[in-house]
């Protein structure tokens, strides 16, 4: 997916960040007994995926991939424009709050702030949705922006 997230328990830290090209083709690659069988659906499943998100992005494929956070209760959109996103939440907590911000990275630098609220991605709210969702939306949505 482009995106790494560790979480070891509940109420553990998450961080999004880019996994390296290499090991994206790695792990990707089926035995190769079951190649001609698996690289079918995966391929047709991650295409469909990326179709929805495309959807939901719009044209934000082009600038970037913004998330409107609230703060005090004031709706703040920033566009990140490549990946690592540089944002660190909880895990298996909705609605999704930025815990803590890695020193330099990108969320930071466009602003981003501990204890904002992610309110929509890609211009979909997602306050409703259950994390598992959520997160899924952050990944997608960053697998289509360019590494740093």
């Amino acid at each position: 997916m482009g995106n790494a997230c560790s979480a070891a328990a509940d109420k553990e830290a998450v961080e999004v960040a880019s996994v390296p090209a290499d090991e994206k083709k790695e792990a990707a690659a089926p035995p190769a007994e079951e190649k001609a069988e698996a690289v079918v659906p995966a391929a047709e499943e991650k295409e469909e995926a990326k179709e929805e998100v495309k959807e939901e992005v719009k044209e934000e494929k082009m600038t970037g991939l913004t998330i409107t956070f609230l703060e005090d209760g004031k709706e703040v959109p920033i566009t990140f424009p490549k990946q690592p996103l540089g944002l660190t939440f909880d895990s298996n907590a909705s609605p999704v709050i930025i815990k803590k911000l890695p020193t330099g990275g990108q969320g930071e630098a466009l602003g981003v702030k501990a204890g904002m609220q992610i309110k929509a991605i890609g211009g979909a709210e997602v306050i409703a949705m259950k994390y598992e969702d959520i997160l899924k939306r952050i990944k997608d949505g960053a697998a289509l922006l360019p590494s740093a």
